[in-house]
């Protein structure tokens, strides 16, 4: 259903593409070959089609590779798959090309997160914060940050005072 839902989208991006007379052909056709890998590989990493994701963002990368958005969503693909160093270089080679996008900041805190390196995941918070002031996903996790460590020093606590007791 998502796939379908993906091509549906994809078809009207190629309406489009195909109506504006201003494109040569040739950029034309890489348009059109860009939106159908990347959303190929969106709809299989919305599937959770690790592998077959991989493999679309990685021929992105090879049709465009100045396009900050394919390193970043095959960074994603190897968050998922566990794979932090690999989407660390990835995401960051996606920062180099446009390194004020708060969003792709966000899944570089993300993988440094999940890699348990909190302090350079609060580290790009506050970058993607200073980039961006108000973005609300980043906002949205330093909150969750804030939350977590509460939690943890509660339960700190109170595992401290039930040992005395």
């Amino acid at each position: 259903m998502k796939i379908t839902h993906a091509f549906l989208l994809l078809g009207l991006y190629s309406f489009l593409l195909i109506s504006c007379g201003n494109i040569q052909n040739k950029s034309k056709q890489k348009a059109l070959d860009m939106i159908t890998i990347r959303t190929l590989g969106l709809a299989y990493l919305e599937e959770n089609k690790l592998e077959e994701a991989e493999a679309e963002f990685l021929k992105l990368i090879d049709i465009a590779p100045k396009e900050k958005l394919g390193y970043a969503n095959l960074g994603l693909v190897y968050l998922r798959m566990g794979k932090y160093q690999e989407a660390e270089e990835r995401i960051r080679k996606a920062i180099r090309i446009e390194p004020k996008d708060p969003d792709i900041r966000l899944i570089l805190a993300k993988v440094h997160q999940m890699n348990s390196d909190r302090e350079s995941s609060i580290s790009e918070l506050k970058e993607s914060l200073r980039i961006s002031p108000g973005h609300i996903k980043t906002l949205y996790n330093l909150y969750l940050y804030i939350i977590y460590v509460q939690v943890l020093k509660y339960l700190f606590v109170y595992h401290s005072s039930s040992q005395e007791t």
